[in-house]
Order: C-alpha cells, then sequence, then structure tokens
C-alpha cells in the first residue's frame, strides 16, 4: 500500500519542527476536520482551495472550528489576474479561478466576515528566470531580483493593483456570538 501523497510533506515538516513548540500536522478531508468545534483562532490556508470548485462547504467547515472572532487567511487563484497569461500562470493544470467577488459571496455565504482582500502581483516566474539566467554579468542578477520584488510591492499597494496579482490572499473572520452579520454589507 502506497502512503498518502501528503504523508511525505508532514513527515518533513515534523522533523523540521523546532523542538519545544507547539505544532501539529495532520492530513484531513477540508470539508471535515476532525476537530471540535470552537477549537481555534486562527487558521491559515495556503495552497489549499487551489482545485476546491466550491469553498462553501470548507469555510463552513472552518467557520466551526473556528472560535468567535476567530480569523482564517487563506490564498486562492485570481481570475481578476493580469496579465491574464496562461502560459506564464505556472498554475496546475485544473487549477480552479476564483473573482474577489465570488469569495468574498461564498465566504459571506459561510458565515465568514471578510476583513481584507488582495493579492501577490509577482512577476511572472517564467519571465523572471528566463531574463534572471540571460543576464551574462553577474553583478547585474542581483539588482534584477531587488528590482523585481520592488515592482511587485509598489504595484500590490496600488489600489488599481491591489487585486491584479496572480493569487489573491484573504482574510475573513468569524462573527462574534452576539454579532449579527448581513450578507448585503
Amino acid at each position: 500500500m502506497m502512503p498518502c501523497a501528503c504523508a511525505v510533506p508532514i513527515s518533513i515538516a515534523k522533523d523540521e519542527a523546532i523542538v519545544g513548540t507547539r505544532v501539529a500536522f495532520a492530513a484531513m478531508d477540508g470539508s471535515a476536520l476532525g476537530f471540535k468545534s470552537g477549537s481555534f483562532d486562527l487558521v491559515t490556508a495556503v495552497g489549499t482551495f487551489e482545485f476546491v470548485n466550491d469553498l462553501r462547504p470548507m469555510l463552513q467547515e472552518i467557520a466551526r472550528v473556528l472560535r468567535p472572532d476567530g480569523c482564517l487567511t487563506f490564498t486562492c487563484w485570481n481570475k481578476a489576474r493580469w496579465p491574464r497569461l496562461e502560459f506564464l500562470d505556472r498554475r496546475p493544470r485544473g487549477a480552479v479561478l476564483w473573482s474577489p467577488e465570488d469569495v468574498r459571496e461564498q465566504a459571506q455565504e459561510s458565515g465568514l466576515t471578510l476583513v481584507g482582500i488582495g493579492s501577490i502581483f509577482f512577476v511572472p516566474r517564467r519571465l523572471l528566470w528566463w531574463s534572471y539566467r540571460c543576464l551574462a554579468v553577474e553583478l547585474l542578477q542581483r539588482p534584477f531580483i531587488v528590482g523585481s520584488i520592488l515592482l511587485e510591492r509598489h504595484l500590490s499597494v496600488r489600489a488599481r493593483w491591489a487585486t491584479a496579482g496572480r493569487v489573491l490572499v484573504v482574510s475573513v473572520k468569524k462573527a462574534n456570538s452576539g454579532e449579527v452579520t448581513h450578507p448585503d454589507q
């Protein structure tokens, strides 16, 4: 019997964990987490929603395990990215693209309130590394990388470009039990 594809990364993560820290690793179905309700103040999911066609079952389950006022930060591929050139994306085949509006709507339907949504605006990696390798003078390589990072940071703080990056970074919170959320807000 072959081990789960996630077993190897989890074993590596366990080996790399700092001794004495309170950290646990588990592989679970995102729509049926094995934790009691209200277990977490914070949940982070990076690269988890890449192939999810409906965010609601996972968001509802995460909302269940969050404490009141608990936060979730997650990433997903951005439908509103610029430029929309698939050959530069480096997305796995079959990855799902989400618009900021769809993410907000599904988060609200799942009992979560949108705190913020932005994106990671990066120079397409294929273009970046091809250009980097073409620089024959080693002294130019470091300024090239630093310049691309500065460009990404500069673009990501501009309102017009805030959600134009390749990957959306979404922060939501679970409403306090005394707080009422309205889907039309």
